[in-house]
């Protein structure tokens, strides 16, 4: 379950920083990788229409991690998840909303509570079994972080124009579109906030490969997020025994499960049009051909099913 924050509390956070959750409980929010491109290049644009600074994210599947500071977290949402949902509903016929109605919203007043809100969403991947470390990621900005003293400057090849928006929307000038058309993060995150958080690249680099579960009773440790604190409804216990995995390699993430049920459609329909019966089919021989487990399955179906 997801709070409501109701308005006047939302009036409050006008120009703070504040940590948003936006979770689907039955339906995913992003599928695919060209999902996940699209909704990233949707928050570029809804941070530069509302006078916003992103500092962290990370979307998952099923909910999006945003940190930022928000002249109006009210209308940065309602542009992000308006225009993201419509281009959803277009792409996969579907309509109607897209998520739950609510969503988290916390003020990050003081420089522990910053640190512990960045550290865990850019952690988020590795919480939910989506990667084994957060800059092996592909949605989520951990990768940017002092990225030329860590990784180099890396090459990327720059498009003109991107298949998530509009032909007439002019993009700012200082936002880049990489290789696939993605708004590139770099030219809108405040990379500079997040590094002087963390101070150097070598603390970054062990606050952010430190497991959560190893120090939940050290509350003084500023650095070490104690589960749950910051996402309220998750299963605290299932995301520390995500961590303890050694590795996901070779398990199929729900954009991998999400492709494969792309696959079996036939053409010209999407999994909004499948029957209960057809998915329970779909997720049947998905089952006994690949071991996928039953809640992904009707995680990846919209549910309906079983």
């Amino acid at each position: 379950m997801i709070l409501a924050v109701d308005e006047a509390k939302l009036f409050t956070m006008r120009n703070k920083l504040v940590h948003i959750c936006i979770k689907s409980g039955t339906e995913l929010l992003h599928r695919v990788d060209e999902d996940y491109r699209c909704a990233i290049t949707k928050m570029a644009i809804a941070a530069y229409s509302t006078g916003s600074d992103i500092f962290a994210y990370s979307a998952m599947s099923n909910h999006d991690h945003i940190i930022g500071q928000f002249q109006d977290p009210v209308h940065f949402v309602s542009i992000y998840r308006n225009s993201y949902s419509k281009w959803f509903n277009h792409k996969y016929k579907r309509s109607g909303r897209l998520g739950e109605s609510h969503y988290y919203a916390e003020t990050l007043d003081d420089f522990e509570r910053k640190l512990k809100a960045v550290n865990y969403v850019l952690r988020n991947p590795v919480h939910h079994s989506a990667t084994d470390t957060p800059f092996s990621y592909d949605y989520c900005s951990a990768r940017y972080v002092f990225a030329s003293s860590l990784f180099g400057s890396g090459e990327v090849s720059w498009r003109r124009m991107t298949p998530y928006l509009s032909k007439n929307r002019a993009l700012p000038s200082k936002y880049r579109l990489d290789n696939f058309g993605m708004v590139y993060p770099p030219s809108f995150l405040d990379i500079a906030a997040v590094e002087n958080l963390y101070v150097t690249p070598k603390n970054y680099l062990y606050l952010v490969g430190r497991p959560s579960y190893s120090d939940v009773s050290k509350d003084e440790d500023a650095g070490i997020l104690t589960l749950g604190e910051l996402e309220p409804g998750e299963n605290v216990e299932l995301l520390y025994r995500n961590e303890r995995h050694r590795s996901v390699a070779g398990s199929l993430t729900d954009i991998g499960v999400c492709g494969l049920i792309e696959g079996m459609l036939p053409p010209g329909r999407t999994y909004c049009h499948l029957s209960d019966a057809e998915k329970g089919v779909i997720a049947n021989e998905l089952h006994c051909r690949y071991y996928i487990p039953w809640a992904q399955l009707r995680r990846c179906l919209a549910s309906g099913w079983g």
